[in-house]
């Protein structure tokens, strides 16, 4: 497991397009911040991967890659590259930006066309958009690519509750999560 800090955010420093995104009131502009941010966030889970890839105890094809909610837009955005990957898990990935940004709903549709890996999407029934995990499945049943649709039960009782189901509610979908990866990441 190897979970990286992308640029402006955690343990990470900051980074001007994140002050920008972050500062932004124009959702036109904000959008195209937040695309342009992803692109720097993408070389960063590729370059995440690459390092992963040559550290001698790691199974190069047992790798997968996994995001809640901005990283489940990376996730997504990762399963249509050439990468040494087996399986993407996408927690609630564009839940928060789906209906304001037409660029980034058409971008995460066209990556799961080209998806060349399994990709698991999972959601809350209580998050704050199910659209997103709906519209990429029917894309990807659609394109006739592997992947599996779980809309859990409501977590706990608000939107955001719902929309945090990845960090907290791993009693919950750990199990499933698990043996889908197990699935996708034999040889």
């Amino acid at each position: 497991l190897f979970i990286p800090h992308r640029r402006g955010y955690g343990r990470s420093p900051r980074h001007a397009l994140v002050d920008q995104f972050r500062a932004e009131k124009q959702i036109e502009v904000r959008n195209r911040v937040q695309l342009e941010l992803m692109d720097v966030h993408m070389r960063d889970v590729i370059g995440a991967i690459q390092y992963l890839e040559k550290l001698p105890f790691v199974d190069r094809n047992r790798i997968a890659v996994a995001g809640c909610s901005y990283g489940g837009s990376l996730t997504v955005f990762a399963s249509e590259r050439i990468l040494p990957i087996r399986a993407a898990v996408n927690f609630a990935g564009g839940a928060l930006s789906w209906k304001q940004s037409p660029d980034l709903r058409e971008r995460m549709l066209r990556s799961v066309r080209a998806a060349r890996v399994p990709i698991y999407l999972i959601q809350a029934e209580n998050d704050y958009d199910l659209n997103p995990s709906r519209a990429l499945a029917q894309e990807l049943e659609q394109a006739k690519k592997p992947y599996q649709l779980k809309i859990f039960p409501a977590h706990g009782s608000s939107a955001r509750e719902g929309h945090n189901f990845c960090v907290s509610g791993g009693k919950v979908w750990e199990s499933e999560v698990f043996s889908f990866l197990n699935r996708t990441t034999q040889r």
